[in-house]
Order: C-alpha cells, then structure tokens, then sequence
C-alpha cells in the first residue's frame, strides 16, 4: 500500500514537473485573451509543447468559467485540436466537449461560433458518443435548433428520423422555421418525399432576391440532384424578379447571375467559375449568363455534381 501511495506522489510530482518545464503557459495564455490579446504564435507553441489531452483538461476548467472569453478561447483550442491531429481520440474528445459545452452555452455567440466550428469537421470525428450527445440536445430543444438539426443531417444520424417525422406531424407545436429545418434535415438524409417537399415549397414562392438569399443554401445542403435540376431549369430561362445589389443603383436584373453564383462550385465543368468574392468570375455578366444558358441546354441530361464537405 506504501508503494502505491508513493508510486502516485512520484507522478503527481512528475506531472508537475514537466508542465513546469513548458516555456509557454496557457494560463497566462487565457490572462491575456481576457485583456482583448490574442498571441496567435504562443498559441501554436502550445500544440508543440502540450499533449492534446493536457489542453482538453485546461479548456474544461475555462469552460465553467463566468467569463465569456475565457469560454470562448476554450471552444477555440478544442476546434484547434481537431485541425492539429488527425481523426483519433483526442480530436473526437475534442469534439464531444464542443457539442456538451459549446452547444449549451447560454451565451448565443459563443453557440453560434461553436456550430461554425462543427461545420467544418469531417462527418469521421464525430463518434457514436459525439452523435449521442447531440441527439440528446436537439430533443431539449435548444437554441440555434434550425442549425443544430441540419448538423445532424449532415452526419447521417438515422436514429433520429422517426422522432423528426413525429415532430412535423404535431402541428399544434411547430413553427414555420423548425418544420423548414425537419424537412431539410430528411431530406439530405436521403428522403425522397422530402426532398421534393422542399422543392415544392420553394418553388410555390419563385425565385426573388430573399428566395435565392434564404431558401437556395437551404436547398444545396440537401445534396441531391433533384435539387440542381430544378435550380438549373429556373436557371435557364429569364426572370427578371431580382434587383442590383448596389442600393445607389436599384435596378431590375435578371435573378440568373445570383443563381450562378450558388450552383456553380457544385456543378462539374460549370461554364463560369466563382470568385473569392463570391461573384461570377467574368468579365461581361450578360455574355456568360448566355454561356451558362447554352451550356444548360447541352448538359442537362448528363451533367455531374460535385457536392464537398460543408
């Protein structure tokens, strides 16, 4: 019993030692995010220096903190953690750490920023413990449920079909906006019926600048080819129920240019590719409008989509 109580101080004393030894302490790390720094190169020493498991256990003691930017450096180490290391433990502790803490915060911020982190990562981080949990979540109805259920759709979490089909038929206690995000959510993981209920209602509106703003991402995260032929059929013929974008200048245009600009990363062999800035890559926009429209009319049958991680 001595040899065991000694062999647990020797380590303890180990332990302490090596932190001791690090050149870069990311208590004083957190000190000085609190007073607005950021000290992006001590932070990458920090991953040079500390094991991943060692940041996980720091991260989670800022994480009860009352602090909103103590919390806030948390969740980023744990999403720096997942981009450091490959998919193994200590990326997927990571993220279960991201959903229990970050999809809970009471600050609205901080959950938004957490879902933008989780966006990022491969469906393969994400472990039956990480899928779980966030089940777990959405049925606590939390905030951020439209984002949070899509999530869910992405990593293919099947086990939740039944309770999402039983929510839409409860009428008396959905709104617009969560039945949008159920029907969304069936539909990218692959139900046939809601995917043409989605089209459906989209184009029982038509295409308008809030349509192509709002509801056209919405339509793309389903992933399905049924929705870039119907996008593709309302690209190529004119309709002029779009406006500029300049306010200086607040003219007619034809809504195809912003339509484009959607499908055109996820369409192989697209005639006009997009900018970093998210504008059509032309010089003339009425020339490559009728470039698109005359690829349209040659590939519309045999055309290829290129759907990547989101």
């Amino acid at each position: 019993m001595t040899k065991y109580i000694f062999n647990i101080i020797s380590f303890l004393c180990f332990s302490l030692y090596c932190q001791a030894q690090k050149s870069i302490s990311l208590d004083n790390i957190f000190e000085s995010f609190r007073q607005g720094k950021y000290p992006y190169s001590a932070v990458k020493e920090v991953f040079r220096e500390y094991e991943s498991q060692e940041i996980i256990d720091i991260a989670n003691k800022y994480i009860s903190s009352e602090d909103e930017r103590d919390r806030q450096l948390s969740y980023r180490l744990l999403y720096d953690i997942v981009e450091y290391n490959k998919i193994n433990k200590s990326s997927q502790n990571a993220v279960y750490h991201l959903i229990e803490k970050g999809l809970t915060d009471k600050s609205s911020k901080l959950v938004s920023s957490t879902l933008d982190y989780l966006d990022e990562f491969p469906e393969e981080v994400f472990d039956n413990r990480c899928k779980n949990r966030l089940a777990g979540i959405i049925m606590e109805y939390p905030s951020h449920y439209k984002r949070i259920v899509m999530l869910s759709g992405k990593l293919k979490m099947e086990q939740l079909t039944s309770y999402y089909k039983n929510r839409l038929k409860r009428d008396s206690i959905i709104n617009y906006r969560d039945k949008w995000a159920l029907q969304l959510t069936l539909a990218r993981m692959g139900d046939p019926l809601m995917v043409n209920q989605c089209i459906d209602q989209v184009e029982a509106i038509g295409i308008n600048d809030q349509v192509i703003y709002n509801l056209i991402p919405d339509l793309l995260y389903i992933e399905d080819k049924q929705i870039t032929d119907y996008l593709l059929d309302e690209l190529a013929v004119e309709n002029l129920n779009c406006t500029s974008a300049d306010p200086d200048n607040d003219v007619v245009i034809d809504c195809g240019y912003r339509l484009a600009e959607y499908i055109a990363p996820v369409i192989q062999g697209f005639p006009i590719s997009v900018g970093a800035s998210g504008d059509l890559d032309c010089d003339n926009y009425e020339q490559a409008l009728l470039a698109i429209r005359a690829w349209i009319a040659e590939n519309r049958e045999s055309y290829k989509v290129v759907f990547g991680p989101k």
